[in-house]
């Protein structure tokens, strides 16, 4: 699926170093790291929005920087960490564009485009925001139609920063539910960078532990992944005792 090669990620500096990594197809993987290690800038260079430094990221076989705009909307989604909401851009507007990459030329939804966005409104029991302004809604809410939009877009691959940063404990696990049940019932691999490590452990399959310039992957299954391993490798510091 998601394929790094002596990737070297960074704006004018080195960040993270990739020297090979494979992500399968189908599951749920958390981003964890300190603030400034890179998350952010991993996702823009998956997206092509930050060149890569060195070496290659291929989605499905294909080097991300040979894609074009299109293809990139079909095969990858993206979520940022806020959505500021457009004045009287109602809420099943703004996930219907996600349904953009299925559509004809002029953009026109077909009934199945229409019963899609629809489900999704009904999966995460958001239906109430259909008709509401997002520039008027709160950022949860904006947060939640943003994850909403991704969802609809069907994307083989979904990137989210910090997806639940500005959710209730109730969407958090709604939210979270409904991103590891797609991921195995419609095969899709997940990515969602996160600081809430506990509801991050009892969800994700894997772990992206981004550290000292250097990204490891781990497993949270079969045997899961204990807390304070998971502190251990993210941030270097032994958590298994309180300090007094």
């Amino acid at each position: 699926m998601l394929h790094f090669a002596n990737a070297h990620i960074g704006h004018t500096h080195l960040l993270c170093q990739i020297p090979e990594l494979e992500l399968a197809q189908q599951g749920l993987y958390s981003l964890v790291g300190a603030n400034g290690t890179g998350k952010t800038s991993l996702f823009h260079s998956i997206l092509n929005e930050v060149p890569l430094l060195q070496g290659t990221v291929r989605l499905e076989g294909r080097s991300i920087h040979e894609m074009d705009r299109q293809e990139r909307a079909r095969t990858l989604a993206f979520v940022p960490s806020r959505f500021n909401g457009v004045q009287h851009l109602k809420g099943w507007d703004y996930v219907a564009m996600g349904r953009a990459p299925h559509t004809n030329f002029l953009g026109q939804l077909n009934p199945e485009d229409r019963q899609r966005v629809d489900q999704v409104f009904d999966q995460l029991t958001i239906s109430y925001l259909k008709d509401q302004d997002t520039s008027q809604m709160s950022d949860g809410e904006r947060q939640i139609l943003s994850i909403a939009q991704a969802i609809v877009q069907e994307a083989p691959l979904i990137l989210l920063d910090e997806p639940t940063a500005y959710l209730d404990y109730p969407n958090r696990i709604r939210v979270l539910e409904t991103l590891a049940q797609m991921a195995q019932k419609e095969n899709r691999c997940i990515i969602q960078s996160t600081h809430d490590l506990e509801l991050a452990l009892c969800y994700s399959e894997h772990f992206l532990v981004l550290r000292n310039k250097q990204l490891k992957l781990l497993s949270n299954q079969p045997i899961p992944l204990q807390r304070e391993t998971l502190l251990q490798e993210a941030f270097g510091t032994d958590f298994s005792s309180p300090k007094h």
